[in-house]
Parts: C-alpha cells; structure tokens; sequence
C-alpha cells in the first residue's frame, strides 16, 4: 500500500511539473511536504492495521482455546449424566 501512495504521490509530482509549466518551486516543495505528511499518515495507519490483525489473532487464539475447553466440559458433563442415569436405572430395577 506505501508503494502504491508513492507511486501516485511521484505521478501527481510528475503531472504537476510536466503538464503546468508554470509550477514554481515554492509550489512544488509544498506538494513535496504535502506528500511527506500523506507518507506519514499511511504509515501510521499501516502499523495500526498491523496492530489490529495481531489483536484479532490473539483473540481468534483464545477463542479456540475456550472453546476446547467448552467442549471438554460438555464432554465431562455427559459422562457424569449418563453415569447418574446408569445409577438411577438400577436403582429403579431393584
């Protein structure tokens, strides 16, 4: 993505130059700040983007883990029901 804003922030650079001859260097430096400030803005949205993928994945991580343990729970539980049913048959045949 910081390619392609480069690319197009050398474009539009080279547009402006090209097709108005009447840019003044006063104008250009200014588009070159306006271009550096755009480069930080994409980067700092780059590493908040980065950050965000790296929290989905530790949370996509935990959910996992929950949901093993869920399962394993249940799993517990059935055995426990299917033991208490298995009493109270007996219990019921005596």
């Amino acid at each position: 993505m910081n390619k392609i804003v480069k690319l197009s922030a050398m474009a539009l650079c080279v547009g402006l130059v090209s097709g108005c001859a009447s840019v003044s260097e006063e104008q250009f430096k200014a588009l070159e700040s306006r271009v550096g400030k755009l480069e930080q803005s994409v980067g700092g949205a780059v590493t908040a983007a980065n950050e965000a993928k790296s929290i989905a994945a530790e949370a996509e991580r935990k959910a996992a883990a929950s949901m093993s343990a869920a399962n394993a729970a249940q799993a517990t539980a059935d055995d426990a029901a299917e033991k208490i049913n298995r009493m109270m048959k007996k219990a019921m045949r005596k």
